[in-house]
């Protein structure tokens, strides 16, 4: 547009028309009166953001947890060095998705997908109730079940030999590997 035909456009429009591709995360100023500028932000990804808030949210709460844990030295670290790590971690790629979903379009944020989160959440639960109980093996294939029958697309053929798969590596590394003090099969059953 010419000099001549934008004399008489306020500082708003004359904006909107010379930057007309711009309706991303920072869009051009707006004038907000004479002379306060202030930036636009447009969230285009609802679902990062909204991932992103809840993985800053628990990041945070797991350092808030993990404060008074010890850190202890480079040479032996202590309790709090691997929670405190993996919350700034949370943290840091909830921010990455924060920002990401102001400057990139994405899905807009619909309806929530209750079964999964529940069926995640009691999975979670049983493991932590049973695991001494039951032992490692019958825990886990207790929980991954749960956890596969929160989506209907579970496909149960495959879903076996991944349990399988699942178990075996559990014992490998926690039991064998890490030598953690977890019952392996119920009181009862156990052969080790």
């Amino acid at each position: 547009m010419s000099r001549q035909k934008r004399g008489n456009l306020s500082l708003r429009e004359d904006l909107r028309v010379n930057t007309p591709g711009i309706r991303g995360a920072v869009e051009s100023a707006i004038f907000h009166g004479r002379r306060t500028w202030c930036w636009r932000m447009q969230i285009r990804n609802g679902q990062d953001f909204a991932t992103g808030l809840f993985f800053i949210a628990i990041g945070l709460g797991a350092y808030w947890i993990a404060f008074d844990y010890p850190m202890g030295t480079a040479m032996r670290p202590d309790t709090g060095v691997l929670p405190k790590a993996l919350a700034w971690l949370l943290v840091g790629t909830g921010l990455i998705l924060a920002v990401k979903s102001l400057l990139a379009d994405g899905p807009r944020l619909t309806g929530w997908a209750w079964r999964p989160a529940i069926m995640i959440t009691i999975a979670t639960v049983a493991f932590a109730l049973l695991v001494d109980r039951l032992g490692l093996v019958l825990t886990m294939l207790v929980s991954m079940t749960l956890a596969a029958i929160g989506t209907p697309e579970t496909r149960w053929r495959e879903y076996a030999l991944f349990a399988v798969f699942m178990v075996v590596l559990g014992v490998v590394v926690f039991i064998y590997g890490l030598g953690m003090p977890i019952p392996t099969w119920p009181k009862g059953l156990s052969w080790r």
